[in-house]
């Protein structure tokens, strides 16, 4: 096998689901020299014998099987086991659209001093129906700024590709972010050693689910957040605002999610979309207001 222009790394754990489209996602980029490195961190599902099936047809995917160790340790040992210099994150519940990985190249290449590279997102279902094309960001200051005040999530890890050199010079992933915030933190490092920026187009469709770390570790997640995020400030010697101390953990329940995605989907005009959470949050909790008052709108398609 020749270099490979870019490594795309994607940690599996337990995705039978979803992971054939990931990979297919990727196989199918107009970028042709890529290898994918995938390192199944201790699956009990399905997923190894997808994985062993597709590494068995496509000679560019490399495939490492191996009891679980966490994401932390899992990302670090991709990172370690890329040979590119260019690097692409890709999780194996999210779908890259065709031209991603060629156009993220093409923008590190033409700027040398950006070290990271994201894209806009349109947010889809467990099922893959559109629910939300976000605007966020696309230069440095703006994302810096958001990053440190807690905006949200500005950059997705599915849509990220960096320079390798740069990511193993300041340390890589660090352990004490408890698999939550491990890519939040490294956002934050590499901006303070160069710049980065998100791509205008959309370029991923990242995945909402029931399983997501957010909706399942609220608590754990909201603290590591806070930690990555007061470690920059003190790095940067700037003082902690105390809005930090008063970030508090939230985790919507099942009925209130559907919610959330059905007000998603009916702004961004898919109306059959919003349609259909509001029957599901109707037949699940017909005593809530809030419940008929998505179908309402819905019914209305806006």
């Amino acid at each position: 096998m020749n270099e490979p222009s870019v490594s795309v790394m994607m940690p599996v754990y337990n995705a039978e689901r979803y992971v054939a489209e990931a990979v297919e996602s990727i196989l199918t980029q107009s970028l042709s020299n890529f290898e994918l490195v995938i390192v199944n961190d201790g699956s009990t599902d399905g997923t190894d014998a997808i994985l062993r099936d597709y590494a068995g047809r496509d000679r560019r995917i490399r495939l490492f099987s191996r009891p679980n160790k966490g994401v932390v340790a899992t990302r670090n040992e991709l990172l370690d086991s890329a040979r590119a210099e260019l690097v692409a994150c890709m999780d194996a519940d999210d779908i890259a659209l065709p031209t991603r990985l060629e156009k993220q190249m093409d923008y590190l290449t033409s700027h040398p001093d950006c070290v990271l590279v994201g894209s806009r997102a349109t947010i889809i279902d467990p099922e893959g129906r559109a629910l939300q094309t976000r605007q966020h960001p696309t230069d440095h200051e703006a994302l810096d700024h958001g990053l440190m005040h807690n905006k949200g999530q500005l950059i997705y890890n599915s849509a990220v590709m960096y320079r390798k050199s740069v990511a193993k010079s300041i340390g890589g992933y660090r352990p004490e972010y408890n698999d939550f915030a491990e890519d939040l933190d490294l956002f934050l490092r590499l901006a303070e050693v160069g710049r980065i920026a998100n791509l205008p187009e959309v370029l991923v469709k990242y995945r909402e689910h029931l399983a997501k770390a957010g909706h399942t570790h609220a608590a754990r997640q909201t603290l590591a957040v806070r930690k990555a995020i007061q470690d920059a400030y003190r790095r940067r010697n700037l003082p902690c605002p105390d809005w930090l101390a008063d970030i508090k953990p939230r985790r919507p329940d099942v009925s209130e999610l559907r919610r959330i995605w059905g007000w998603w989907a009916l702004g961004s005009g898919y109306v059959s979309t919003a349609r259909k959470y509001a029957w599901t949050s109707i037949a699940h909790d017909p005593f809530t207001p809030q419940s008929w008052r998505l179908l309402y709108c819905a019914l209305r398609g806006r």
